[in-house]
Parts: structure tokens; sequence; C-alpha cells
């Protein structure tokens, strides 16, 4: 770029920056953890493109992911990205801080796996087994809809609780005859063939979500905000459409996986742009009957104590993002 050409850059990101000042200069700060579909937040903020909807965006890694829910409970973090299952586990824990669900991030299509050693001889072999899981609620969860498909539960194995890290080293020394785990973690494993897949979450649509939640007063007093960082995420889509190659090198990184391994690890899940969100965010729709299922399986589960409050969800953030 010549000298006039990096003066009119220098003059236009002053234009920015201004704007930026003018409208208040908010900022969001959004947690991430190691999962594919918690990385478009990260190549927002990595990309700049929340300047464009004047607002800041900041990232807060967690390195492991089973900090969200305590870390929300305890008033750390005012949104997080999460399960729909982590969402009601956070109700119970604290029930002042019940949050509400602004934004769909993804549906699980087969990325949580319920992975095996070679030869194990399918789930039925896993009677009276020792499985990993982590210490969050969705461990016991897809395991329990695994062994329900044989007509078997949770009483016919025995659960161990681990951090997610450790979970694969534990099956590949034979602590485990299984575990319950996603991308990356569930990567190499699968790809150097030291485990196979005996159940996958693409064998339960609809029901392992991951969303946005908010804390309740928090998305009320920032709802604007919010619907500008709804667009940033979108935009943060649509630029790895534009150039996927590059994107998904840059969001890999944090997740010590190449592009093309990104990529693969993308492919059991599924995004819906802000337009379609509309029907599945709106009052009694979709996602509020994934909450009430949720929340019924979990209290047949024991993983959740009958009367527990219950995440709502708030389509305020979404139609101030989609204002024309």
């Amino acid at each position: 770029m010549g000298g006039s050409g990096r003066a009119v850059g220098i003059a236009l990101a002053a234009f920015a920056a201004g704007l930026l000042q003018g409208c208040g200069g908010a900022t969001l700060t959004v947690p991430l953890a190691r999962w594919p579909g918690y990385a478009y937040f990260d190549l927002a903020a990595q990309r700049g493109l929340a300047e464009a909807e004047g607002l800041r965006l900041r990232t807060r890694d967690l390195d492991d992911p089973q900090e969200m829910v305590p870390a929300f409970s305890r008033g750390e973090l005012e949104l997080a990205q999460v399960t729909t299952l982590e969402a009601a586990q956070i109700c119970q824990q604290a029930p002042k801080r019940c949050p509400v669900v602004v934004l769909v991030l993804n549906e699980s299509r087969g990325a949580d796996q319920l992975l095996a050693r070679p030869g194990t001889g399918g789930l039925e072999a896993l009677r009276g087994q020792r499985i990993g899981i982590t210490r969050s609620s969705l461990g016991p969860y897809l395991v329990s809809e695994a062994l329900e498909t044989v007509g078997m539960g949770l009483a016919d194995v025995e659960l161990v609780p681990a951090e997610l890290p450790r979970l694969d080293g534990m099956l590949r020394r034979g602590e485990v005859a299984a575990i319950a785990t996603f991308p990356p973690y569930s990567t190499y494993l699968t790809r150097l063939g030291l485990a196979e897949v005996l159940f996958d979450s693409s064998r339960l649509p609809g029901q392992i979500v991951d969303v946005l939640v908010a804390e309740r007063g928090y998305a009320l007093r920032h709802r604007r905000e919010l619907g500008r960082l709804l667009r940033t995420w979108e935009a943060a889509h649509a630029a790895a459409q534009a150039d996927p190659h590059a994107a998904r090198t840059l969001m890999g990184k944090r997740l010590k996986l190449s592009g093309r391994q990104f990529a693969e690890a993308e492919q059991g899940l599924l995004y819906l742009p802000l337009r379609e969100q509309q029907a599945v965010l709106r009052p009694g729709g979709p996602l509020d009957q994934n909450l009430q299922e949720v929340q019924a399986v979990y209290v047949r589960l024991g993983l959740l104590k009958p009367g527990s409050p219950q995440p709502r969800v708030d389509d305020g953030p979404l139609r101030e993002a989609l204002l024309p």
C-alpha cells in the first residue's frame, strides 16, 4: 500500500474508533472453552469484527470446559457458552443466577461421542464396566441415552468422573472400557485408531444444544449490546465461509488442531443463521421445549432436584440483532 493508501487507512481507523467511542464503546466479555462450537467468538475477536457493530469484544480462556458452570454460578461470568444441560445445572447450583438463553450456538449432530477401546464388542459389552466421564452433566446424560438403546441404564455400569484431558489416557491404559468425550479430545484417538465410536449425538437429534446464556438482569440491561454481539457472531460465520482455510486454521490454533482437523471436528455440528433462530427461540418454541425435556430427564437420572428453576429463553437480543 502506498503512502496515500496508508493515510486513508489511518483516517478510516480513526473514524471507526470515533464511532466506537461515540456509541459508548460497550465491552462484552465472552468466555471460551476448548470446543469447536465455541470458537467463533474467538475468530470474531481476532479479526476485530465487533468494531463494525460499535462493540468491543473480549474473550476469556477457560482451559477446562467444566469450569464454565461453577464460574457462572459464582458470579464471575455474565455470559457463558454452555449446553442446555449445563444451563439447567447452573439454575440448581445458583437459583438467583439462573440464566436466560439468548442464542443457539450449535446443535451436536455426532460431535459428542462414547468411545471404547477397539474390539470392545458394542454397547452390550459395557455391562459391569467402568466408563470415564467428565465432571460436567453431559457425560452421564450421553452414557444413559446410549445404554438405553440396548436396554441398560447407569446402574449397569460404573461411572468414573475425571478431568477431561485425563480421559483419553485412562482409555489407552485400560483403566476404563469407554469414555464420553468430544473434539478436540476425541480427535486423535479416533484418527489414530486408538478408539472406536460406540454411540454419538447424531442419534439424539435436537437434544444436545449449545447456547449463549446471560445473567437475567444483565440481559435486560444490555439488550442492545447483546444484539450487536449476535450480529458479530454471525459475521464470524460469514468470514469463515468466505475464507474457510484461514478461519479454520485460526480457530484450530487455540484447540491445538490443524485447519483440516478443525474442519473434521466441526462435521458433527449444525449451525443456525440468526434469521432461522426466530422460530427456535420464540416463547414456547423448540428451545423452550428442549429445556423442559432436559429438566425432566435430569430429574429422572437423579442429576437435578425436582422443582429446580429452569432456564428461560429471551429472544429480545435476537429481535434487536435482526432490526434493519
